[in-house]
This record gives structure tokens, sequence and C-alpha cells, in this order.
């Protein structure tokens, strides 16, 4: 079986920033306290925030990105293999709502293994 790694460095500030957006907002409640959260991290329905991208030496790529739908926020992890111009999903991420935990992925007999390096300055 082969293995890749590769390392995702962020500062602490932006991860905590994704995480909250992850844990924390709710459009579903109406509260003068969630309207703050909403106002204080800027969010906003149906939106889309690349976090990282990072490649392997076979072709293959991980997309992290957060998405919003109508109620929260939610990661969005996918493996996909780029092919000419296009990109084709591989593989698709159980959401964590939580991101800077290290992560692998297992896919036709290869393992891509995430590690984050978080920055706290």
């Amino acid at each position: 079986m082969r293995v890749f790694e590769r390392t995702i460095t962020i500062k602490k500030e932006m991860l905590d920033y994704y995480n909250g957006l992850l844990q924390l907002i709710d459009f579903d409640d109406d509260s003068v306290e969630m309207e703050n959260l909403i106002n204080h991290y800027s969010a906003i329905q149906d939106d889309y925030i690349g976090v990282a991208s990072v490649s392997f030496d076979d072709g293959k790529i991980i997309n992290i990105d957060l998405a919003s739908g109508s109620s929260n926020y939610y990661d969005n992890v996918v493996l996909s293999e780029i092919k000419g111009y296009c990109a084709y999903e591989l593989y698709v991420c159980d959401c964590e709502y939580e991101l800077g935990k290290d992560f692998e992925i297992e896919y036709d007999n290869t393992i891509y293994k995430i590690h984050w390096n978080i920055i706290r300055k």
C-alpha cells in the first residue's frame, strides 16, 4: 500500500474562525446572541470558503472547503483526480464540523494523510 503525507500550515486565528463558523453558526436561531455571532463571523447562507488544497505525486488532490446551506456551515473534504482541465471527485469525507485534526483517506490501495501545522502567533 502506498502512503502519501502532506502538512497544511495555518494560523490559529484562521483555524479558530473556520471552527467558529462550523460549530457556532445556526441560521435557524433567531436569537440576539446568534445574530451577534453571525455578524461577528460575517456568516452568510450559501457561502463557500476554500480553506486548503494539497496535491500528491500520483496526481490526486484533497480540497478542504467550508460551505453553508440554509441552516449552518459544514466542512467539505474531497479527494479528486485531475484529468486534463477537469477534477473528478473520487471520495467525499463525512462532515466532522472541526478542522485542525490530522486525518487520512484510504482510496484505491493508497493512504493520503493530512497533518496540520498550527501557527500560534
